[in-house]
């Protein structure tokens, strides 16, 4: 049978009409979202290796996080107005203001979408030893444990909004407000011996 014989096939309520042939559309499929829009609508994270002064970089910006960190390769994740900078363990270290536009975020070295969220810090625990005055110093605040513990090594607990004293009984001396948000540089006391 010759072609022009063949049956058309017919549309529903439109006999003997052939059926539209529908063709993909030419080109390529249409791009996503540029990396600028991106990287300004989402959060994203970069890894920088801490140098032993407790500085990494970000673009033409340096960014002290701290020299506790230095060795380490931490997560810097931009989030908004904020960066949170997190150990390589997971912990969130802390935040500080993000001097990176979120249109140039794209830009940076290595960035990509952010991974899981930052477990929470755990409480900080340092030692300092009590001097012959009664007092010790924690990241610039000055404390008065008394002359009582003079040469003795008290353990700090430092909480969001507290300093805890406590002395090598585990037994509570005081504790004080916080006033002081300086870098803790230094987590044991300076030697071991406890007074005779």
């Amino acid at each position: 049978m010759a072609d022009q014989d063949r049956a058309v096939p017919a549309v529903s309520g439109r006999p003997g009409t052939a059926a539209p042939i529908r063709r993909p559309p030419a080109g390529p499929p249409p791009a996503g979202p540029a990396p600028g829009a991106l990287a300004a609508t989402a959060c994203v994270e970069v890894q920088r290796l801490v140098n032993a002064a407790g500085i990494v970089t970000l673009g033409n910006h340096v960014i002290q996080v701290g020299s506790p960190l230095a060795g380490q390769r931490a997560r810097i994740r931009l989030d908004g107005q904020v960066m949170h900078v997190i150990t390589q363990d997971g912990v969130l270290w802390r935040t500080l203001p993000c001097p990176i536009p979120p249109g140039q975020r794209h830009r940076l070295q290595g960035v990509r979408l952010a991974g899981p969220q930052p477990l929470p810090a755990p409480g900080l625990v340092i030692q300092r030893r009590v001097s012959s005055r009664g007092g010790i110093q924690v990241a610039r605040q000055r404390i008065q444990v008394g002359f009582s513990h003079a040469g003795q090594i008290v353990t700090i607990e430092l909480g969001d909004t507290t300093l805890r004293i406590i002395d090598g009984n585990g037994e509570l001396i005081t504790a004080v407000p916080r006033d002081s948000r300086g870098e803790i540089s230094r987590f044991k006391a300076y030697g071991s011996k406890q007074p005779r």
